[in-house]
């Protein structure tokens, strides 16, 4: 059995703080855990996926697959760093040999890692955006680490019909494209905005309207982009 979220890992993102018995949890939570075929060994160690360099695209598509949901149920830490080589993984078309890699597990193992890719959100954050003095809207990424990524176009200009999606420029992070966000402007005169995923699939975030009257140079946020929403 290996951790995928190792021990100390969680200790440095807010596991230190936590009582004997939550952490005796967390030890033994069988989300956590990656059922190993005799002979395969991720030499992971104590690294969370920024500062492990190994593994086949399959694996790495699968530890940060859990590694978002191990994070998210116990509430614990992801920085900058780990952020981006978590979308990274996300993102990343595997060739058959990531998939051999997740099927020399053992088959439960090998089903939880599917089940979970397909399950979970493809891209990680939120989108910002703010009013401009010119009366343009700026927007741009916000990641999960709070890393604010601006495409090169991302200014919604006040010319735009009424109805019709503008797209912006790819958003990259860490120098792999996730995909682009979309505007569009609404009777209302609010401004509704989704993101579409390099697979192109359109994530509609729950809060995604930004008003009418906002005020000028505040980033407002989305809620956060889901793929299964």
């Amino acid at each position: 059995m290996d951790h995928i979220v190792a021990l100390k890992e969680a200790y440095d993102s807010g596991a230190h703080a936590w009582s004997g018995a939550r952490k005796s949890q967390f030890a033994n939570d069988p989300l956590n855990q990656w059922c190993l075929a005799a002979g395969l060994n991720i030499s992971k160690s104590d690294g969370d996926l920024a500062e492990w360099r190994g593994g086949s695209c399959g694996q790495r598509k699968y530890i940060a697959t859990v590694t978002v949901q191990v994070k998210r149920k116990y509430s614990l830490a992801i920085d900058s760093a780990e952020q981006r080589a978590i979308t990274a993984a996300l993102a990343a078309a595997c060739t058959a040999s990531g998939a051999t890699a997740r099927a020399t597990s053992t088959p439960s193992a090998g089903d939880h890692a599917t089940s979970a890719v397909d399950a979970l959100p493809t891209v990680l954050g939120r989108i910002v955006a703010r009013r401009l003095a010119d009366g343009r809207t700026e927007f741009g990424f916000q990641t999960a680490s709070g890393e604010r990524v601006l495409p090169r176009s991302r200014y919604f200009p006040t010319s735009a019909q009424v109805g019709r999606w503008l797209n912006s420029s790819p958003v990259e992070i860490d120098g792999v494209a996730v995909g682009r966000i979309n505007a569009r402007l609404l009777a209302d005169d609010r401004i509704e905005f989704a993101f579409t995923t390099t697979n192109g699939d359109r994530v509609l975030p729950s809060s995604r309207y930004f008003p009418a009257g906002a005020a000028l140079d505040r980033w407002l946020r989305s809620s956060e982009i889901d793929s299964r929403r």
